[in-house]
Protein backbone atom coordinates (compact mmCIF):
# COMPACT_ATOMS: atom_id res chain seq x y z
CA UNK A 1 0.00 0.00 0.00
CA UNK A 2 1.15 3.27 -1.10
CA UNK A 3 2.04 6.34 1.43
CA UNK A 4 -0.09 8.90 1.16
CA UNK A 5 2.60 11.42 1.63
CA UNK A 6 4.67 10.09 -1.76
CA UNK A 7 2.08 9.57 -3.52
CA UNK A 8 0.82 13.45 -3.70
CA UNK A 9 4.15 14.24 -3.85
CA UNK A 10 4.64 11.79 -7.38
CA UNK A 11 1.26 12.95 -8.70
CA UNK A 12 2.64 17.13 -7.81
CA UNK A 13 6.18 15.72 -9.29
CA UNK A 14 4.07 14.53 -12.33
CA UNK A 15 2.03 17.45 -12.74
CA UNK A 16 5.08 19.99 -12.93
CA UNK A 17 7.23 17.60 -15.48
CA UNK A 18 4.10 18.05 -17.96
CA UNK A 19 3.37 21.55 -17.44
CA UNK A 20 6.93 22.43 -17.85
CA UNK A 21 6.89 20.14 -21.09
CA UNK A 22 3.72 22.35 -22.48
CA UNK A 23 6.05 25.43 -21.67
CA UNK A 24 8.82 24.25 -23.72
CA UNK A 25 6.10 22.96 -26.34
CA UNK A 26 4.98 26.56 -26.06
CA UNK A 27 8.33 28.41 -26.75
CA UNK A 28 8.69 25.51 -29.65
CA UNK A 29 5.35 26.95 -30.94
CA UNK A 30 6.06 30.92 -30.56
CA UNK A 31 9.40 30.18 -32.30
CA UNK A 32 7.82 28.99 -35.04
CA UNK A 33 5.28 31.36 -35.25
CA UNK A 34 7.87 34.32 -35.36
CA UNK A 35 10.05 33.09 -38.64
CA UNK A 36 9.72 35.83 -41.37
CA UNK A 37 8.55 32.83 -43.52
CA UNK A 38 5.28 31.96 -41.73
CA UNK A 39 4.48 35.69 -41.30
CA UNK A 40 3.97 36.11 -44.66
CA UNK A 41 2.58 32.68 -45.29
CA UNK A 42 -0.07 34.32 -42.39
CA UNK A 43 -0.59 37.70 -43.92
CA UNK A 44 -0.71 36.14 -47.23
CA UNK A 45 -3.44 33.48 -46.21
CA UNK A 46 -5.66 36.69 -44.79
CA UNK A 47 -5.18 38.66 -47.66
CA UNK A 48 -6.83 35.97 -49.95
CA UNK A 49 -9.41 35.37 -47.22
CA UNK A 50 -10.42 38.98 -47.54
CA UNK A 51 -10.54 39.02 -50.88
CA UNK A 52 -12.52 35.60 -51.43
CA UNK A 53 -15.14 37.29 -48.32
CA UNK A 54 -15.24 40.64 -50.74
CA UNK A 55 -16.56 38.51 -53.61
CA UNK A 56 -18.81 36.77 -52.11
CA UNK A 57 -20.13 40.04 -50.23
CA UNK A 58 -20.73 41.52 -53.71
CA UNK A 59 -22.77 38.25 -54.76
CA UNK A 60 -24.23 38.55 -51.88
CA UNK A 61 -25.06 42.64 -51.88
CA UNK A 62 -26.68 42.12 -55.71
CA UNK A 63 -29.44 39.41 -55.11
CA UNK A 64 -32.56 40.26 -55.80
CA UNK A 65 -33.24 41.12 -51.84
CA UNK A 66 -29.71 42.66 -51.14
CA UNK A 67 -28.78 41.82 -47.98
CA UNK A 68 -27.99 43.41 -44.22
CA UNK A 69 -26.19 46.62 -45.44
CA UNK A 70 -28.96 47.08 -48.40
CA UNK A 71 -31.21 47.66 -45.69
CA UNK A 72 -29.27 49.55 -43.52
CA UNK A 73 -28.77 51.92 -46.82
CA UNK A 74 -32.42 52.06 -46.98
CA UNK A 75 -33.23 53.05 -44.09
CA UNK A 76 -30.79 56.18 -43.89
CA UNK A 77 -32.03 57.33 -47.01
CA UNK A 78 -35.54 56.87 -45.53
CA UNK A 79 -34.19 59.16 -41.97
CA UNK A 80 -32.63 61.51 -44.63
CA UNK A 81 -36.46 62.09 -46.01
CA UNK A 82 -37.87 62.04 -42.88
CA UNK A 83 -39.67 58.86 -42.80
CA UNK A 84 -39.65 55.71 -40.74
CA UNK A 85 -36.45 54.20 -41.00
CA UNK A 86 -37.76 50.73 -39.64
CA UNK A 87 -40.81 50.53 -42.26
CA UNK A 88 -38.71 50.11 -45.62
CA UNK A 89 -39.26 47.41 -48.17
CA UNK A 90 -36.57 44.78 -47.25
CA UNK A 91 -37.15 41.97 -45.83
CA UNK A 92 -33.70 42.67 -43.51
CA UNK A 93 -35.40 44.08 -40.67
CA UNK A 94 -33.42 47.13 -39.57
CA UNK A 95 -33.61 47.04 -35.79
CA UNK A 96 -30.84 49.26 -34.39
CA UNK A 97 -31.54 52.82 -32.75
CA UNK A 98 -31.83 55.43 -35.68
CA UNK A 99 -28.55 57.19 -35.01
CA UNK A 100 -26.57 54.67 -37.07
CA UNK A 101 -29.04 55.20 -40.21
CA UNK A 102 -28.51 58.98 -39.74
CA UNK A 103 -24.58 58.37 -40.01
CA UNK A 104 -24.94 56.19 -42.82
CA UNK A 105 -26.70 59.14 -44.93
CA UNK A 106 -23.52 59.64 -46.69
CA UNK A 107 -22.46 56.25 -47.89
CA UNK A 108 -26.42 56.12 -49.11
CA UNK A 109 -25.56 58.49 -51.40
CA UNK A 110 -23.29 57.07 -53.33
CA UNK A 111 -23.62 54.61 -55.80
CA UNK A 112 -24.53 50.95 -54.57
CA UNK A 113 -21.10 49.17 -55.39
CA UNK A 114 -18.68 51.98 -54.00
CA UNK A 115 -21.09 52.17 -50.59
CA UNK A 116 -20.53 48.17 -50.16
CA UNK A 117 -16.59 48.58 -50.80
CA UNK A 118 -16.07 51.26 -48.28
CA UNK A 119 -18.67 49.54 -45.89
CA UNK A 120 -16.49 46.79 -46.42
CA UNK A 121 -12.95 48.26 -46.06
CA UNK A 122 -14.55 50.05 -42.85
CA UNK A 123 -15.42 46.49 -41.09
CA UNK A 124 -11.98 45.35 -41.94
CA UNK A 125 -9.97 48.13 -40.72
CA UNK A 126 -12.51 47.89 -37.33
CA UNK A 127 -11.69 44.52 -36.92
CA UNK A 128 -7.84 45.03 -37.10
CA UNK A 129 -7.82 48.33 -35.22
CA UNK A 130 -9.81 46.25 -32.19
CA UNK A 131 -7.25 43.66 -32.28
CA UNK A 132 -4.03 45.19 -32.62
CA UNK A 133 -5.76 47.45 -29.79
CA UNK A 134 -6.88 45.38 -27.34
CA UNK A 135 -3.66 42.92 -27.66
CA UNK A 136 -1.19 46.52 -27.15
CA UNK A 137 -3.11 46.74 -23.77
CA UNK A 138 -3.04 43.01 -22.70
CA UNK A 139 0.35 43.11 -23.28
CA UNK A 140 1.61 45.88 -20.86
CA UNK A 141 2.46 43.57 -18.31
CA UNK A 142 3.92 40.98 -20.45
CA UNK A 143 7.54 39.98 -21.43
CA UNK A 144 6.36 41.20 -25.02
CA UNK A 145 4.67 43.69 -27.16
CA UNK A 146 3.05 44.33 -30.37
CA UNK A 147 4.86 43.88 -33.72
CA UNK A 148 5.15 41.87 -36.77
CA UNK A 149 5.83 38.88 -34.50
CA UNK A 150 2.31 38.80 -33.87
CA UNK A 151 0.74 38.46 -36.92
CA UNK A 152 0.96 34.80 -37.33
CA UNK A 153 -1.13 34.19 -33.92
CA UNK A 154 -3.37 36.62 -34.70
CA UNK A 155 -3.98 35.22 -38.46
CA UNK A 156 -4.05 31.74 -36.98
CA UNK A 157 -6.97 32.87 -34.68
CA UNK A 158 -8.67 34.72 -37.24
CA UNK A 159 -8.53 31.37 -39.90
CA UNK A 160 -9.70 29.35 -36.64
CA UNK A 161 -12.88 31.66 -36.62
CA UNK A 162 -13.58 32.33 -40.09
CA UNK A 163 -16.96 31.31 -40.42
CA UNK A 164 -17.51 34.09 -38.15
CA UNK A 165 -15.97 36.48 -40.18
CA UNK A 166 -17.60 34.84 -43.12
CA UNK A 167 -21.31 35.02 -41.39
CA UNK A 168 -20.06 39.21 -40.57
CA UNK A 169 -18.93 40.40 -43.91
CA UNK A 170 -21.34 38.41 -46.12
CA UNK A 171 -24.28 39.93 -43.96
CA UNK A 172 -22.55 43.75 -44.29
CA UNK A 173 -22.84 43.73 -40.58
CA UNK A 174 -21.96 46.61 -38.06
CA UNK A 175 -20.63 44.51 -34.95
CA UNK A 176 -16.92 45.61 -35.83
CA UNK A 177 -17.43 49.05 -35.72
CA UNK A 178 -18.96 48.51 -32.19
CA UNK A 179 -16.42 46.56 -31.37
CA UNK A 180 -14.07 49.47 -32.17
CA UNK A 181 -15.43 51.99 -30.72
CA UNK A 182 -15.58 49.88 -27.26
CA UNK A 183 -12.04 48.74 -27.41
CA UNK A 184 -11.18 53.02 -28.20
CA UNK A 185 -13.16 53.44 -24.93
CA UNK A 186 -11.10 50.68 -22.65
CA UNK A 187 -8.21 52.64 -24.36
CA UNK A 188 -8.49 56.46 -23.50
CA UNK A 189 -10.35 54.77 -19.84
CA UNK A 190 -6.91 53.42 -19.10
CA UNK A 191 -5.13 56.53 -20.05
CA UNK A 192 -7.76 58.62 -18.04
CA UNK A 193 -8.97 60.59 -21.05
CA UNK A 194 -12.90 60.69 -19.70
CA UNK A 195 -13.80 62.87 -22.59
CA UNK A 196 -12.81 60.48 -25.42
CA UNK A 197 -13.61 57.38 -23.75
CA UNK A 198 -17.15 58.91 -23.48
CA UNK A 199 -17.63 59.97 -26.57
CA UNK A 200 -16.75 56.10 -27.77
CA UNK A 201 -18.68 54.87 -25.37
CA UNK A 202 -21.53 56.80 -26.75
CA UNK A 203 -21.02 55.71 -30.20
CA UNK A 204 -20.80 52.09 -30.15
CA UNK A 205 -24.15 52.55 -27.41
CA UNK A 206 -25.86 54.76 -29.86
CA UNK A 207 -25.74 52.39 -33.00
CA UNK A 208 -26.00 48.95 -30.96
CA UNK A 209 -27.47 49.38 -27.34
CA UNK A 210 -26.07 46.27 -25.91
CA UNK A 211 -22.89 48.02 -25.34
CA UNK A 212 -24.31 50.04 -22.37
CA UNK A 213 -23.39 47.09 -20.23
CA UNK A 214 -20.08 49.32 -19.98
CA UNK A 215 -22.05 51.57 -17.64
CA UNK A 216 -21.79 48.84 -14.73
CA UNK A 217 -17.80 49.10 -16.14
CA UNK A 218 -17.74 52.50 -15.14
CA UNK A 219 -20.20 52.40 -12.01
CA UNK A 220 -17.90 49.63 -10.56
CA UNK A 221 -14.67 52.01 -10.87
CA UNK A 222 -16.64 54.82 -9.29
CA UNK A 223 -15.59 56.99 -12.39
CA UNK A 224 -18.58 59.09 -12.31
CA UNK A 225 -16.87 61.68 -14.28
CA UNK A 226 -16.74 59.01 -17.46
CA UNK A 227 -20.14 57.37 -17.12
CA UNK A 228 -22.06 60.78 -16.65
CA UNK A 229 -20.53 62.13 -20.40
CA UNK A 230 -21.24 58.98 -21.76
CA UNK A 231 -25.18 58.83 -20.67
CA UNK A 232 -25.19 63.12 -21.90
CA UNK A 233 -23.93 61.84 -24.98
CA UNK A 234 -25.28 58.96 -25.89
CA UNK A 235 -28.72 60.50 -25.48
CA UNK A 236 -27.24 63.39 -27.78
CA UNK A 237 -26.41 60.39 -30.35
CA UNK A 238 -29.50 58.79 -29.79
CA UNK A 239 -31.79 61.66 -30.69
CA UNK A 240 -29.50 63.25 -33.24
CA UNK A 241 -32.00 61.79 -36.04
CA UNK A 242 -34.37 64.85 -34.76
CA UNK A 243 -32.21 67.28 -37.46
CA UNK A 244 -34.25 65.65 -40.14
CA UNK A 245 -37.18 63.73 -38.45
CA UNK A 246 -38.62 66.30 -36.28
CA UNK A 247 -40.82 65.67 -33.74
CA UNK A 248 -41.51 62.19 -35.54
CA UNK A 249 -38.43 60.88 -33.58
CA UNK A 250 -39.59 60.53 -30.07
CA UNK A 251 -43.11 58.99 -31.85
CA UNK A 252 -41.10 56.42 -33.76
CA UNK A 253 -38.51 55.64 -31.05
CA UNK A 254 -41.47 55.08 -28.51
CA UNK A 255 -42.76 52.53 -30.70
CA UNK A 256 -39.13 50.96 -31.08
CA UNK A 257 -38.40 50.93 -27.85
CA UNK A 258 -42.16 49.11 -26.82
CA UNK A 259 -41.68 46.76 -30.25
CA UNK A 260 -37.89 45.70 -30.05
CA UNK A 261 -36.22 46.53 -26.92
CA UNK A 262 -39.01 45.10 -24.35
CA UNK A 263 -40.25 42.85 -26.82
CA UNK A 264 -37.05 41.24 -27.38
CA UNK A 265 -36.66 40.77 -23.65
CA UNK A 266 -39.75 40.41 -22.65
CA UNK A 267 -40.46 37.10 -24.67
CA UNK A 268 -39.62 33.24 -24.21
CA UNK A 269 -35.98 31.83 -23.91
CA UNK A 270 -36.47 29.72 -26.64
CA UNK A 271 -33.75 30.21 -29.04
CA UNK A 272 -34.30 32.57 -32.08
CA UNK A 273 -32.22 31.36 -34.62
CA UNK A 274 -32.56 27.65 -35.75
CA UNK A 275 -29.64 25.74 -34.38
CA UNK A 276 -27.32 28.70 -33.68
CA UNK A 277 -27.75 30.00 -30.00
CA UNK A 278 -25.47 31.00 -27.16
CA UNK A 279 -27.58 32.99 -24.78
CA UNK A 280 -28.02 31.98 -21.41
CA UNK A 281 -31.68 32.54 -21.77
CA UNK A 282 -31.46 30.78 -24.52
CA UNK A 283 -29.89 27.53 -23.13
CA UNK A 284 -32.25 27.18 -20.35
CA UNK A 285 -35.40 27.17 -22.40
CA UNK A 286 -34.33 24.47 -24.64
CA UNK A 287 -33.27 22.28 -22.05
CA UNK A 288 -36.10 23.29 -19.53
CA UNK A 289 -38.96 23.77 -22.47
CA UNK A 290 -41.18 24.66 -19.48
CA UNK A 291 -39.63 28.19 -19.09
CA UNK A 292 -39.71 29.05 -22.93
CA UNK A 293 -43.10 30.79 -22.49
CA UNK A 294 -41.82 32.81 -19.33
CA UNK A 295 -41.37 36.28 -20.09
CA UNK A 296 -39.00 36.76 -17.46
CA UNK A 297 -36.26 34.36 -18.29
CA UNK A 298 -34.35 37.09 -20.67
CA UNK A 299 -34.18 39.55 -17.83
CA UNK A 300 -33.61 37.08 -14.99
CA UNK A 301 -30.86 35.27 -17.43
CA UNK A 302 -29.42 38.79 -17.87
CA UNK A 303 -29.15 39.75 -14.52
CA UNK A 304 -27.14 36.46 -13.49
CA UNK A 305 -24.90 37.22 -16.51
CA UNK A 306 -24.63 40.87 -15.12
CA UNK A 307 -23.90 40.35 -11.83
CA UNK A 308 -21.55 37.28 -12.64
CA UNK A 309 -19.07 39.25 -14.25
CA UNK A 310 -19.93 42.22 -11.45
CA UNK A 311 -18.32 39.93 -8.96
CA UNK A 312 -15.43 38.72 -11.35
CA UNK A 313 -14.73 42.88 -11.51
CA UNK A 314 -14.87 43.35 -8.13
CA UNK A 315 -12.83 40.97 -6.57
CA UNK A 316 -10.44 41.15 -9.54
CA UNK A 317 -10.45 45.20 -8.82
CA UNK A 318 -9.54 44.87 -5.19
CA UNK A 319 -6.46 42.21 -5.90
CA UNK A 320 -5.22 45.98 -6.91
CA UNK A 321 -4.79 44.83 -10.09
CA UNK A 322 -5.86 47.20 -12.42
CA UNK A 323 -3.77 45.75 -15.49
CA UNK A 324 -6.53 43.17 -15.05
CA UNK A 325 -9.15 46.00 -16.91
CA UNK A 326 -8.56 44.48 -20.25
CA UNK A 327 -9.55 40.93 -19.66
CA UNK A 328 -12.38 42.22 -17.01
CA UNK A 329 -13.27 44.56 -20.21
CA UNK A 330 -13.59 40.94 -22.87
CA UNK A 331 -16.18 39.24 -19.67
CA UNK A 332 -18.05 42.10 -20.38
CA UNK A 333 -17.81 41.86 -24.29
CA UNK A 334 -18.78 37.77 -23.83
CA UNK A 335 -21.53 38.92 -21.26
CA UNK A 336 -22.43 40.70 -24.27
CA UNK A 337 -23.05 37.02 -26.19
CA UNK A 338 -24.66 35.75 -23.19
CA UNK A 339 -27.35 38.64 -22.91
CA UNK A 340 -28.34 39.75 -26.24
CA UNK A 341 -31.44 38.99 -26.74
CA UNK A 342 -30.76 37.14 -30.14
CA UNK A 343 -28.76 34.20 -31.14
CA UNK A 344 -26.91 35.18 -34.28
CA UNK A 345 -23.48 34.42 -35.56
CA UNK A 346 -21.92 37.60 -36.24
CA UNK A 347 -22.59 38.47 -33.05
CA UNK A 348 -19.86 36.18 -31.77
CA UNK A 349 -17.66 38.81 -33.59
CA UNK A 350 -17.07 40.45 -29.52
CA UNK A 351 -14.96 37.47 -28.97
CA UNK A 352 -12.30 37.78 -31.46
CA UNK A 353 -10.02 40.44 -29.84
CA UNK A 354 -9.95 38.14 -26.69
CA UNK A 355 -9.11 34.83 -27.87
CA UNK A 356 -6.46 36.55 -29.80
CA UNK A 357 -5.30 38.07 -27.03
CA UNK A 358 -5.37 35.24 -24.77
CA UNK A 359 -3.57 33.22 -27.20
CA UNK A 360 -0.59 35.61 -27.54
CA UNK A 361 -0.86 35.31 -23.54
CA UNK A 362 0.07 31.98 -23.12
CA UNK A 363 2.35 31.63 -25.90
CA UNK A 364 4.43 34.85 -24.34
CA UNK A 365 3.43 34.91 -20.78
CA UNK A 366 6.66 33.05 -18.58
CA UNK A 367 5.09 34.30 -15.03
CA UNK A 368 2.17 31.81 -15.45
CA UNK A 369 1.74 28.17 -16.50
CA UNK A 370 0.15 27.99 -19.80
CA UNK A 371 -1.35 24.61 -19.07
CA UNK A 372 -4.97 25.49 -17.63
CA UNK A 373 -5.11 28.15 -19.82
CA UNK A 374 -4.58 26.37 -22.59
CA UNK A 375 -6.41 23.61 -21.90
CA UNK A 376 -9.58 26.31 -21.45
CA UNK A 377 -8.54 28.13 -25.41
CA UNK A 378 -8.04 24.45 -26.69
CA UNK A 379 -11.44 23.15 -25.18
CA UNK A 380 -13.26 27.13 -26.64
CA UNK A 381 -11.98 26.09 -30.26
CA UNK A 382 -13.08 22.34 -30.23
CA UNK A 383 -16.74 23.37 -28.72
CA UNK A 384 -17.16 25.95 -31.51
CA UNK A 385 -16.31 23.66 -34.36
CA UNK A 386 -18.99 20.92 -32.70
CA UNK A 387 -21.19 23.85 -32.49
CA UNK A 388 -20.86 24.85 -36.22
CA UNK A 389 -21.46 21.20 -36.96
CA UNK A 390 -24.09 20.57 -34.48
CA UNK A 391 -25.69 23.55 -33.00
CA UNK A 392 -27.35 23.42 -29.82
CA UNK A 393 -25.91 24.51 -26.68
CA UNK A 394 -22.13 23.58 -27.79
CA UNK A 395 -21.69 27.36 -28.62
CA UNK A 396 -22.95 28.39 -25.19
CA UNK A 397 -19.88 25.71 -24.03
CA UNK A 398 -17.55 27.05 -25.72
CA UNK A 399 -18.40 30.70 -24.69
CA UNK A 400 -18.54 29.51 -21.49
CA UNK A 401 -14.12 27.79 -21.45
CA UNK A 402 -13.50 30.93 -23.12
CA UNK A 403 -15.36 32.71 -19.92
CA UNK A 404 -13.45 31.06 -17.46
CA UNK A 405 -9.73 31.25 -19.34
CA UNK A 406 -10.77 35.35 -19.21
CA UNK A 407 -11.91 35.10 -15.20
CA UNK A 408 -8.61 33.49 -14.82
CA UNK A 409 -6.40 35.97 -15.78
CA UNK A 410 -8.52 38.96 -14.06
CA UNK A 411 -8.45 36.95 -10.91
CA UNK A 412 -4.74 36.81 -11.21
CA UNK A 413 -2.59 38.53 -8.41
CA UNK A 414 -0.79 41.59 -10.07
CA UNK A 415 2.63 40.61 -11.27
CA UNK A 416 5.30 43.08 -11.66
CA UNK A 417 6.47 45.25 -14.63
CA UNK A 418 9.01 43.21 -16.69
CA UNK A 419 12.39 45.60 -16.86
Amino acid sequence: MYDSENLDHSESSSWATYSEAVSVNAETTRNFLSRRSVRLVALSILVLLLIVFLIQTYHRAYRDVGYDFTSYLLSAKAVMHGENPFETDTPFTYSYPMFFAFVLIPLSLLPYWLSNFVWYLINVAAMLGSIIILLRLSLQDSSTSWGRHLFAPVVLVLMLLTSILQNHFLNGQVNFVVLLFCVLFLKYDSEDKPLAASVFLALAAAIKLVPLIFFVFLLLRRRFKTLILSALLFSAFFILPVVTLGGDTFTIYGEYIRGFVFGKFSGGGAHDSGQIYFTLSGVVGNLVPALQGWSGLKVISALIVVLTVGIIDVVSRRKDNRRSDVWVFSLYLLAILFITPLSEKHHLAYLIPAASALLVRLLYDRSHSVLPGGMLLTGFFIFFYLGNGFGGPLYFISLTLLFVALARISLRHPVSQPN
